[in-house]
């Protein structure tokens, strides 16, 4: 398991990703995210899963859901 300190909620995961990683939440890339994060078999799911954990890989996705729920995207 990762170290550092994961995100807890969903205002730390957001903040994490589009501004320490400066990675917008585009439609596109939030639903490119899903698709990866939800096949057992992909090579970066199964990492994922080594650094952070599963549960952690279950709530990281349902974060992404609620953005695309919300339509709370960035501009592409």
């Amino acid at each position: 398991m990762n170290k550092a300190r994961l995100p807890q909620d969903f205002d730390e995961w957001r903040y994490c990703i589009e501004t320490l990683c400066k990675t917008p939440l585009t439609e596109s890339f939030v639903a490119q995210r899903l698709q990866e994060l939800g096949q057992l078999d992909n090579k970066l799911d199964k990492r994922f899963v080594e650094l952070y954990g599963e549960e952690h890989r279950a709530q990281v996705m349902t974060w992404y859901r609620k953005v695309q729920e919300d339509g709370a995207f960035a501009d592409e």
